[in-house]
């Protein structure tokens, strides 16, 4: 439906709204899990499933993306524990293509602001971007050591991938978050009284957003 050519936007959004498809999304993408009460906060990774279930993962994924790509940040509500966790909970999902489908999801909302700075306020615990393989910068085991860091922290991660198309679409969505002129403090200032914020220094914020350009250059044989 959203990518029929006989519906226009304006209709497709009308109807998903109507039905509340975006809820029904989240739901499935979380496998009926109840939405979290309070703050999205990423404790474990998803577990490894039967085969259908990542393929349903990365159908919720992709319609979820096809909603934004419509203009549908009203029906994608940032403030919506729900939405944070579901989507960044994927990020670290055992299989490649899930990751990068919720990858792709938020480099697509991350053109709004708020969006974007859900994604960087969103809480992950370190153990479980851990478990995940996702070596996130600074990380350190033992007493004393950071336990917390954000999403845009994994993003920035993922953007470093050995897949290709992986690390270019979380480079996208890292970009299109630094790109907010408005959300600096919180890679600036805020990192400083809350340590799980990713701090990004001035000459870092430039070299990851030319990263997009830099990896969708074709390599030489």
């Amino acid at each position: 439906m959203l990518g029929a050519g006989s519906l226009d936007d304006e209709a497709a959004l009308a109807l998903l709204r109507a039905c509340d498809g975006v809820p029904a999304l989240l739901r499935l993408l979380r496998g009926g899990a109840p939405p979290p009460a309070g703050a999205a906060r990423v404790l474990t990774p998803p577990a490894p499933a039967d085969v259908m279930e990542p393929l349903l993962r990365d159908a919720c994924l992709h319609g979820l993306t096809l909603v934004a790509r419509l203009g549908g940040a009203a029906l994608l509500d940032p403030s919506d524990p729900a939405l944070c966790l579901a989507c960044c909970e994927a990020l670290l999902a055992p299989e490649p293509r899930t990751r990068c489908h919720a990858a792709a999801f938020w480099q697509c909302v991350c053109v709004w602001p708020e969006h974007a700075g859900a994604l960087a306020r969103t809480v992950v615990a370190l153990s479980a971007a851990r478990s995940a393989g996702v070596v996130v910068g600074g990380d350190a085991e033992g007493a004393g050591a950071q336990q917390l860091t954000s999403g845009l922290a994994v993003m920035r991660a993922l953007a470093e991938s050995a897949e290709p198309e992986l690390a270019l679409v979380a480079a996208g969505a890292v970009a299109n978050v630094l790109q907010h002129a408005s959300l600096a403090p919180l890679w600036t200032d805020a990192p400083r009284r809350q340590s799980y914020l990713l701090a990004v220094g001035e000459a870092e914020r430039e070299r990851l957003l030319r990263r997009p350009a830099e990896l969708a250059k074709p390599t030489s044989e």
